[in-house]
């Protein structure tokens, strides 16, 4: 126990130190950052729910179908810091204008509601630094993650709460009992409930996001083949784990309240007809290797907003320690793979996509740097001793 607390208080002001170079980073980011395509659509969206909120039109919340395709929890994040500026009904042109720099009349709503994006990112990177400090260390730097964590984008959010969901999965695998003599519930089951709890919060922020999901879906099931014993106890467990996960996601998405099932159909559809449609297939009409281009660099415009590109390195780390993050933390490899391969296949190729796969892409980054010192260290060490001799 005491040398528990004492690697606790060594552990914390480093974690302490990679949130706080995190956030420096995104809010760097957040004051010097050209308005992003996406920014006036959804700091606008934002407005009308902060007003609907101000004006009690509570219902409005859950009717109110402006950018529908995608879940409100984290327009309604945006909307809460919204509320502490005055009301305005819309930012125009003389406010915001994307690929512009932000303009004085609107410099107050965006960058409050940026704020919150950068909050969220930096919370991200110090809980990928709890479980891996190099980790966090190079998500705090990764370009991909310092830029859609310091805008007004719907990526910030999901991608705390995806990265929240893993952590606890790995937290209940490292903290349950090795056996039990007889399948029940055990205090540490806790964690694997809290996971389920922040995939329906992940869900509801972005849908490609709940990739984390089945990722942990899969692991548990690998994991559960090999106790074929207990096999009634762990579906039991999964069941409930899904059931926690799905009302999270209804509570927490009330887009859906007033039709469920219609609002969910209708928003998959869009997805689908967007990605076939004439915009995505003949006008972007990106390669399906697109997605590398992505977590190589950033579009030149926005370079200004970082102080330098670690991207290349991070990704060719990140194959590195893949087989090694594989061994180590299973569900994070899983992550990553099922993230890439999605990207490579669906047609719709935006650069904010990277984000689904940029927590588990930072930690096989840092397992395969880990390894690289590891290994460095051993032929060094052995070097000496023939040198000693």
């Amino acid at each position: 126990m005491k040398k528990t607390k004492k690697t606790f208080w060594v552990i914390l002001p480093i974690i302490v130190m990679i949130g706080g170079l995190g956030f420096g980073l995104r809010s760097y980011a957040q004051h010097t950052m050209l308005v992003d395509f996406d920014e006036p659509t959804y700091i606008n969206i934002a407005l009308d729910y902060a007003n609907f909120i101000r004006d009690g039109d509570y219902k409005w919340i859950a009717w109110y179908d402006q950018n529908a395709e995608h879940p409100i929890l984290g327009k309604l994040a945006y909307a809460a810091m919204l509320l502490t500026q005055p009301q305005v009904e819309d930012l125009g042109e003389k406010d915001i204008m994307w690929l512009k720099p932000v303009y004085p009349d609107g410099a107050r709503y965006v960058y409050s509601t940026r704020l919150v994006a950068v909050i969220f990112g930096s919370l991200t990177v110090v809980v990928l630094a709890i479980l891996n400090p190099l980790a966090g260390l190079l998500l705090a730097i990764q370009n991909t993650a310092i830029h859609y964590t310091s805008t007004i984008y719907l990526e910030a959010l999901p991608a705390l709460m995806s990265t929240c969901a893993a952590f606890c999965y790995v937290k209940w695998l490292r903290t349950k009992p090795k056996k039990l003599e007889t399948p029940s519930y055990h205090p540490t089951d806790l964690w694997f409930y809290t996971s389920g709890m922040f995939l329906g919060l992940t869900a509801g922020s972005k849908y490609v996001y709940a990739l984390v999901g089945i990722a942990i879906g899969i692991d548990y099931l690998w994991r559960s083949l090999k106790d074929r014993k207990n096999w009634k106890y762990s579906l039991f467990k999964i069941i409930g784990w899904g059931f926690i996960t799905i009302g999270f996601f209804f509570i927490f998405n009330p887009i859906l309240w007033p039709h469920p099932i219609q609002r969910l159909v209708d928003s998959i559809i869009f997805h689908k007809n967007y990605a076939q449609s004439e915009f995505v297939v003949v006008r972007t009409n990106h390669p399906w290797w697109q997605p590398f281009v992505w977590l190589v660099s950033q579009n030149p415009r926005y370079h200004p907003a970082f102080f330098f590109n670690p991207d290349l390195v991070i990704l060719i780390l990140s194959f590195i320690g893949l087989p090694f993050t594989w061994k180590k933390n299973r569900v994070f490899a899983i992550w990553l793979i099922l993230s890439l391969v999605f990207l490579l296949v669906w047609r719709t190729k935006w650069p904010q996509y990277i984000m689904i796969l940029v927590t588990p892409l930072c930690l096989s980054a840092a397992v395969g740097l880990q390894n690289i010192f590891y290994r460095l260290s051993v032929y060094l060490n052995r070097k000496s001793k023939k040198t000693a001799v």
